[in-house]
């Protein structure tokens, strides 16, 4: 484990006495598990197992996911993705660099991400696979497809980009995949997602 500074700004710090205790001692143990970057995993069980390795049975990967909340929503915490995996970053850690590069990517080579996105899991990721469901990526209907669809549900290319930026928002949002992209969209404009057929 690393040697960390413990600044004494800490306890007048306002952003850490937003946090409740739970939050707090969360926070207080994340410091010493990130690199001296400040990065790190942040999937709850991971996060549950480095910073409560004698506690595993007393916390839940539900708790971690609410002090990962509480901590992100004081402005503590990034957290992103880059390549399906989700890292964190503590804000103005400063610490003393000792190490001239961190184990984890940097927030700037990824994009942002929710708290509930971090939360789902490799083992979440692997079941998915195994059912033939992967990530959005870079998928998009192409114009024919988009084209038919339209026809038959009586919407406007303007409509059915909005559907389309829906469909990304939602997968985004809640980490879902599917097999089928092009069903999904289909089940978007179908279910006139975001109500833009109104």
């Amino acid at each position: 484990m690393p040697n960390r500074l413990v600044r004494e700004g800490i306890l007048s710090s306002h952003r850490v006495c937003a946090l409740g205790w739970g939050a707090e001692v969360f926070y207080r143990r994340l410091l010493n598990v990130v690199d001296d970057f400040g990065r790190y995993y942040a999937e709850p069980v991971l996060l549950r197992s480095a910073c409560y390795p004698l506690q595993i049975d007393k916390v839940r990967d539900a708790d971690v996911l609410s002090w990962l909340s509480d901590a992100h929503a004081a402005k503590l915490l990034n957290l992103y993705e880059i390549d399906g995996k989700k890292f964190l970053q503590v804000i103005d850690f400063r610490q003393q660099i000792r190490a001239q590069k961190s184990k984890f990517p940097a927030p700037e080579s990824g994009t942002e991400v929710s708290v509930q996105g971090a939360a789902q899991t490799h083992s979440a990721k692997a079941k998915a696979k195994a059912n033939g469901k992967h990530p959005i990526g870079d998928w998009k209907p192409t114009e024919d497809e988009m084209a038919r669809i339209a026809e038959r549900y009586k919407r406007t290319p303007a409509q059915m980009a909005a559907y389309f930026t829906e469909l990304r928002d939602y997968c985004a949002r809640t980490g879902s995949q599917y097999a089928d992209y092009l069903a999904a969209y289909r089940t978007a404009v179908r279910g006139d997602w975001g109500g833009h057929a109104k």
